[in-house]
């Protein structure tokens, strides 16, 4: 007795979902984070430029007054040095006179 011939199955590709779409979801979490991350920063910057950071300015503020202090001397005329040694020796002329 013979069996009746069953029609040969075809070997058909499994579908699987691709090993992109598993890890995708994490993907975009990270993502997601960095951009938000980056956005809190750059929101962060933007307010403290916007404010102004005296925690930054005061000592800036403090250089520009010295180097304005700086300016200001170096622009000054400068005297001439008084002579010491003459004027010395005249008020020792003087007290020798007016010890005569």
């Amino acid at each position: 007795m013979t069996e009746p011939v069953a029609p040969a199955e075809t070997s058909t590709a499994p579908t699987a979902k691709p090993a992109v779409a598993k890890g995708s979801r994490g993907r975009r979490w990270a993502i997601g984070l960095s951009l938000f991350t980056l956005l809190t920063l750059a929101g962060l910057t933007a307010t403290g430029y916007w404010l102004g950071w005296p925690w930054v300015q005061a000592p800036w503020q403090r250089f520009e007054d010295l180097e304005r202090q700086l300016a200001d001397a170096e622009a000054a005329p400068i005297e001439p040095a008084l002579d010491v040694a003459a004027l010395a020796s005249a008020a020792a002329d003087e007290r020798i006179e007016a010890g005569l």
